[in-house]
């Protein structure tokens, strides 16, 4: 059954989480660059979990990019990235 809905954002099956963030007060570039390598190797190996399980369906969180929208943030993460996100 589950192949057939999909879940979202946390693999518990292999222990993964794809939304590690921090405080704002120590949101520093170095800091968000760590949190955002880290979310998008765990989003690989979730997403591989995924097709081996035969999982279609699965709702990436809204944390992946910790800040993303934030002012903080001043990565370009969306370019920075994006051979990751296409890979993926």
């Amino acid at each position: 059954m589950l192949r057939h809905l999909g879940y979202v954002a946390m693999a518990l099956t292999i222990d993964s989480a794809t939304n590690r963030t921090c405080r704002l007060k120590n949101a520093t570039l170095e800091r968000l660059r760590e949190l955002i390598a880290s979310n998008l190797d765990e989003l690989e190996r979730v997403l591989r979990f995924n097709i081996e399980q035969g999982v279609s369906l699965y709702r990436i969180s809204s944390e992946l990019i910790p800040f993303a929208s934030h002012p903080i943030n001043t990565i370009p993460w969306w370019d920075e990235y994006a051979d990751r996100f296409a890979r993926m």
